[in-house]
C-alpha cells in the first residue's frame, strides 16, 4: 500500500463533503483517504478502523466510527458494504478520478468488490456489540413487504431490536447475552432449529429461573386482594 495520497483541493468546494455536516465524518473521510489501495478499496471493519486510522484519537469509539461510515456511505460515493461472509468493505468507485496511478503500476487487486451498485442498496451495515462480538442488521430489501428486520447475533442466533430488549429488561443484559451465546453453541454443534429463538431464550431462562417467571401484574394482584376480601367478608352468607 501506498504511503500516501492526494487530497486535491477540489475538495473544500465538495457539495458531498460540506454534506457531511459533522467534522467527525469530515476528518474520518479525511484520513481515509491515505488508505486506499490502488483500486479504492479497504477493510471497513470498525475494530481495523480504530486500530490503524484513528488508533489515537479519543473521540472515535466503534460506535462513533459506524455512525461516521454510515454518514459517509450516505453522502458521498464511497460504498460501505458487507459481504457474503458478514466482512465489511469500503469501495470508492471513483478513486481513479481523484488518484494518478499508471495501470502499469498498480497492485494486484486483492479485496473483493460489491456486487450490488451502491444505488441499489438501501441501507449500508448497521452494528451492534454483543460480549465484544461484532453482530450485523440484515438489511431490508427490495420486496420483502412486511418482513420483519431481524437482528444476527454471533453466527446463528436471530430476534428483533425488541425482543432482545425486552429479554433485556426481564434478564439483565450479561445474562441476556450468556442465553445467546449458549442458544448459538447449541444450534451450532446441533444444528437444531427454532420457529423463535427469543421464545427459546425465555423458556430457558424461565426453566433455570423459576422466580422470572411472568409475574402478575398490580392491578391484576389488586383485583385478586379485592376478591379474596369478598369471599372473606361474606363467607356463609346464602347465595354467595
Amino acid at each position: 500500500m501506498a504511503q500516501g495520497r492526494m487530497l486535491r483541493k477540489d475538495i473544500c468546494e465538495s457539495d458531498s463533503f460540506s454534506g457531511l455536516e459533522d467534522s467527525n465524518s469530515q476528518l474520518l473521510l479525511c484520513l481515509l483517504t491515505v488508505w486506499w489501495t490502488d483500486h479504492g478499496k479497504m477493510i471497513g471493519e470498525e475494530e481495523w478502523i480504530k486500530g490503524n486510522v484513528v488508533r489515537k484519537l479519543k473521540q472515535f469509539t466503534l460506535k462513533e466510527i459506524g455512525r461516521c461510515l454510515k454518514n459517509i456511505h450516505d453522502n458521498t460515493d464511497v460504498q460501505w458494504w458487507i459481504d457474503d461472509k458478514g466482512n465489511k468493505w469500503l469501495y470508492w468507485p471513483k478513486f481513479d478520478n481523484h488518484q494518478t496511478i499508471s495501470a502499469e503500476k498498480k497492485r494486484k487487486d486483492i479485496y473483493p468488490s460489491p456486487k450490488i451498485p451502491k444505488k441499489s442498496q438501501e441501507n449500508p451495515p448497521i452494528t451492534l456489540t454483543l460480549s465484544r462480538t461484532l453482530t450485523l442488521i440484515e438489511p431490508k430489501r427490495e420486496g420483502e413487504g412486511g418482513k420483519i428486520e431481524r437482528v444476527k447475533f454471533l453466527d446463528h442466533v436471530f430476534m428483533t431490536n425488541n425482543e432482545n430488549q425486552k429479554l433485556i429488561d426481564k434478564l439483565g443484559k450479561d445474562l441476556t447475552d450468556r442465553y445467546i451465546e449458549k442458544l448459538n453453541n447449541y444450534i451450532g454443534s446441533k444444528g437444531k432449529k427454532y420457529q423463535s429463538h427469543y421464545s427459546t431464550i425465555l423458556v430457558w431462562a424461565d426453566k433455570d429461573r423459576p422466580d422470572l417467571k411472568s409475574k402478575p401484574s398490580q392491578a391484576q394482584v389488586n383485583t385478586m386482594a379485592s376478591l379474596e376480601k369478598f369471599r372473606k367478608d361474606n363467607h356463609g352468607k346464602e347465595g354467595v
